[in-house]
């Protein structure tokens, strides 16, 4: 990789007149492109760009503020200096608008795609993730993926008219499997887009949710920036707990490396064309980073070992609301924190939509448990089996060091 300022001298020089004399390539999405749901339902009076409204209208969903009760990968443990899910998406952005403002794309369109992008996160990160799909799976032959889940709160459980652009950047943010580049899939219409989302609950192997790809050059960019993301965060909260340290580099003299590094690369190696991409180098400086983390983070007893009990308690759980809802018991939680909470906001809109508790049975349920946060799963699950959780499975308290 490029040593030093990371980019060649020569690059810098060029990008440097291009942008003064406005003959960089042009390469954008441009708004007057933009495919909505309710074209006709758009606010055109208003002064802000229209990814602007839509950056706007996600940061006002009311599950945008549950981002700060989820962990990233190191749950049950009360740390203030834990990375929650509110910080991520702060640092995709930034890291997105850094590589787009570079390659002269729409800084709006990322902006958007970035804070919406795990809206759908599960409790307990992935885990709770892989958890939640073999449960749904087992019982409707339909698969659950946090990325396909944040489009169905931005496009049914809390609808908004959001862009068909922000959403398949959404969709396909997924990069846990590298590439060396990526060009955008072209789509059309937002109907083909709701057809590819429906694909990707029913595809037997699962496969189609983790490899959904976004239409335009700004999701690709949210979809690398993710990973360099998490790559340093869960570094840096490895080391907050004295995890492998020796192991993994977790300064952040050395973090702050990495990502101009990956960014310069990006950069470098995207510039002028109709994908985004790396060099060899690039990718294998990349993919060397994410094995280290496997190795020492993600498969690490701090970070699985503490979720033991997850599973069983997930299923339990799921059991007793599903039949909850089954017998119309409305003193549940899931019809008083959930149901109700989400018809009010359907209430509210102009859009004639079905009733919310009328929808699939194990869909309202998958959507109540994905929707909590990391303590709200644990005092439910109190309240729902007083006395029946292991005593083992705790939060790790601020002064159980001491």
């Amino acid at each position: 990789m490029a040593k030093k300022n990371y980019l060649p001298e020569s690059f810098v020089e060029r990008w440097n007149r291009e942008n003064r004399d406005g003959t960089y390539p042009d390469l954008r999405f441009r708004e007057s492109d933009i495919i909505r749901l309710y074209p006709d339902r758009t606010n055109d009076t208003s002064l802000m760009d229209p990814f602007v409204q839509d950056f706007q209208k996600i940061q006002w969903c009311p599950y945008y503020n549950r981002y700060a009760g989820k962990t990233q990968v190191f749950a049950l443990y009360r740390n203030d200096d834990i990375t929650r899910r509110d910080i991520h998406v702060q640092h995709v952005a930034q890291i997105s608008k850094i590589i787009g403002r570079r390659l002269h794309l729409n800084e709006d369109l990322i902006e958007a795609i970035a804070i919406a992008h795990d809206l759908g996160h599960t409790p307990f990160g992935h885990t709770g993730e892989s958890f939640l799909n073999k449960i749904y799976f087992e019982r409707t032959g339909r698969h659950f993926n946090h990325n396909i889940q944040s489009v169905r709160i931005l496009t049914e459980l809390f609808p908004n008219n959001i862009s068909m652009q922000v959403l398949d950047g959404v969709a396909g943010h997924n990069g846990e499997e590298p590439v060396k580049s990526i060009a955008p899939v072209k789509r059309d219409s937002y109907d083909q887009f709701l057809a590819e989302i429906e694909e990707c609950y029913t595809d037997p192997e699962n496969h189609k949710a983790r490899r959904f790809c976004a239409s335009t050059l700004e999701g690709l960019v949210v979809r690398y920036s993710d990973v360099i993301a998490y790559l340093i965060s869960d570094r840096l909260d490895a080391a907050n707990l004295n995890i492998r340290a020796q192991e993994i580099s977790a300064s952040r003299k050395d973090n702050s490396r990495i990502i101009s590094m990956l960014e310069s690369d990006i950069i470098l190696n995207s510039y002028g064309k109709r994908e985004i991409g790396m060099s060899e180098e690039g990718l294998d400086f990349l993919v060397s980073n994410m094995n280290t983390n496997y190795k020492y983070i993600y498969h690490s007893h701090e970070a699985n070992g503490k979720l033991n009990g997850v599973k069983e308690m997930m299923e339990q759980m799921y059991e007793r609301l599903l039949c909850d809802l089954c017998e119309g018991d409305e003193t549940s939680p899931v019809f008083k924190h959930h149901i109700r909470y989400i018809q009010q906001f359907h209430d509210s809109k102009s859009v004639v939509r079905t009733p919310y508790r009328e929808a699939e049975k194990n869909q309202i349920i998958v959507d109540y448990i994905a929707s909590m946060t990391d303590e709200y799963f644990v005092d439910l699950y109190d309240y729902l089996f007083p006395g029946k959780r292991d005593p083992a499975f705790r939060f790790t308290g601020y002064f159980d060091d001491l």
